[in-house]
């Protein structure tokens, strides 16, 4: 049961209460089949009180959740200005944060699974100047009272989800992370830092291109059950059309694997 198809929907609005506090319903519905269930023997007595109905009762082919979900997120101190009647939110001297909550709910349109998550995150952007920027980001998450829960999806864990003022798209998440992690972690910790600036390892590279607009250094961390700690190092440089990174990883203080990312920026600079 290694592999499933999922098909799923996520319905979400999204309203700014006041400048810089948005507040974001929706649901999520997951149906997920088995693409090849496996076939289960059991080769080891069982307990006396325990049949093997029992045992292989949480056991599916599928499994279907609905879950409502509610994200707040506050910038303090918002800057905008107004388009017309449209707003535009530009940066802040201080942090993002944010609050997300989802319930799975057992017996709606035929879910199986019933669960909480929790995640709170907090991000931000701080410029030196000359060109010169940090960039950093903390959260944790969890999931609780779990029942044939099976599946987990860490929306902030996996994806992006970075506020307007990180530069690319490469720095605050994990580039080298095996997405099975994701399915069998219960809860974690992590923190991001990028710190960009025109020279920093390889001062001669605008000799050769001028397209070249900054470098950046990575740091990622990461602690989840049976893998504490993870880390991420990485170099990465910036262009006016891509951006490109290498990165190492270690997994339990040992050296793991080397990767490298691009991304192309074609109508943002």
């Amino acid at each position: 049961m290694d592999y499933f198809n999922d098909l799923f929907i996520d319905l979400n609005q999204s309203v700014e209460v006041t400048n810089g506090l948005f507040v974001k319903a929706g649901i999520t519905m997951h149906q997920r089949n088995a693409v090849e269930p496996s076939k289960i023997l059991i080769i080891n007595p069982l307990p006396p009180s325990t049949s093997p109905e029992d045992l292989l009762d949480g056991l599916k082919s599928s499994y279907v959740s609905f879950a409502p979900r509610l994200q707040i997120q506050w910038t303090p101190g918002q800057y905008y200005y107004m388009n017309g009647k449209r707003k535009i939110n530009l940066n802040s001297n201080y942090p993002t944060f944010s609050l997300d909550y989802e319930r799975g709910l057992k017996g709606v349109l035929s879910s199986t699974g019933q669960y909480e998550r929790f995640e709170v995150d907090m991000q931000h952007h701080i410029s030196l100047g000359l060109m010169r920027d940090i960039y950093y980001r903390v959260g944790t998450g969890a999931f609780t009272n779990t029942h044939e829960l099976y599946f987990v999806d860490y929306a902030n864990f996996t994806k992006s989800n970075l506020p307007v003022g990180w530069n690319d798209d490469i720095g605050g998440v994990f580039q080298l992370l095996d997405s099975r992690w994701y399915n069998s972690s219960n809860q974690y910790v992590r923190a991001h830092f990028t710190y960009q600036a025109p020279f920093l390892l390889f001062r001669h590279l605008r000799k050769y291109s001028r397209n070249i607009i900054n470098e950046r250094i990575y740091a990622s961390i990461l602690s989840v059950p049976h893998l504490t700690p993870y880390a991420e190092l990485g170099y990465g440089i910036g262009t006016h059309i891509f951006d490109v990174g290498a990165f190492v990883n270690f997994a339990q203080s040992s050296f793991s694997q080397i990767g490298f990312k691009f991304t192309f920026e074609l109508f943002n600079r």
